[in-house]
């Protein structure tokens, strides 16, 4: 079984593994680089990761309806070592 990330018609489908490594990996990211008025975000994953079992994964328009936690996420997902 695998799961995927959904952002309308487009889908990254990941084993799930490497989904929970992804999350687990962003989610530290998240935690050492959020902004004061970000850190909701990062609490919003972590109750999100609660409910991933195998083959769930994330739907970014329904899990984040707001578009300041996309923008968030997307820059914790492009993340590089040296980027502030």
């Amino acid at each position: 079984m695998t799961a995927d990330i959904r952002f309308k018609d487009s889908r990254v489908p990941l084993n799930n593994w490497m989904f929970d490594r992804l999350i687990a990996f962003g989610t530290e990211v998240a935690k050492q680089t959020a902004r004061d008025e970000e850190q909701r975000f990062v609490a919003h994953m972590e109750e999100l990761k609660k409910g991933f079992w195998p083959g769930r994964g994330i739907h970014i328009v329904s899990d984040f309806p707001d578009v300041a936690e996309r923008k968030f996420w997307s820059r914790v997902f492009r993340y590089r070592a040296g980027d502030s």
